[in-house]
């Protein structure tokens, strides 16, 4: 019998594995060619009808491409899940122990889920209309610095002006009293 490969094979070995212990089975029963009511058998003993089971199997594998094909990709994927320690079973069994974790911290899970509603309700928060009105505001507000520093300006040029004035007028007045006492020492001398 000409194989495929390696995974039909395997399957070939497991099907003559069983015919062998059919086989063996029926001689150590003794059962014969007839039916339990008294009939002969239509089809024949068990091991015969796994036997021609077996050549069919072979046969649609040898005939048939696409099922070749469509069994060397399944023995790939089944290698690959084998290297990565992931076997049909392996995942069958995660999946009952996720389910299990899941089961018994259902309550907690609740909460966390509750929280995690609560804090989505809160994101809406996180970014108030005011944060989007903050640039026209930071430009109000730069508008405002730059008429301070106008106002400041303007105010310094004031006080300077103003000190200049009353230094000017401290000099009139001085110089007025000076003027009125060498007038009023005149006068006083004239008198």
């Amino acid at each position: 019998m000409k194989r495929g490969n390696a995974s039909h094979v395997a399957l070939s070995l497991n099907v003559a594995e069983l015919c062998n212990r059919v086989s063996s089975c029926e001689l150590r029963l003794g059962v014969a060619l007839s039916a339990p009511g008294g009939e002969e058998a239509k089809e024949g003993p068990i091991s015969d009808r796994v036997d021609a089971l077996a050549k069919e199997v072979n046969e649609l594998f040898e005939n048939d491409a696409e099922l070749t094909s469509f069994e060397n990709q399944i023995g790939a994927l089944a290698s690959w899940m084998e290297s990565e320690h992931s076997a049909a079973s392996h995942l069958v069994l995660n999946n009952i122990v996720k389910r299990n974790y899941v089961i018994q911290r259902s309550d907690r899970l609740r909460e966390i889920g509750k929280h995690f509603g609560a804090i989505h309700a809160m994101e809406e928060h996180m970014r108030p209309p005011v944060f989007q009105e903050l640039p026209k505001h930071s430009e109000q507000l730069h508008h405002a610095e730059v008429s301070s520093a106008v106002t400041v300006g303007s105010a310094i040029k004031l006080h300077e002006h103003v000190t200049r004035l009353a230094e000017d007028y401290h000099k009139t007045v001085m110089g007025l009293n000076s003027q009125l006492l060498v007038w009023s020492r005149m006068f006083d001398r004239n008198l």
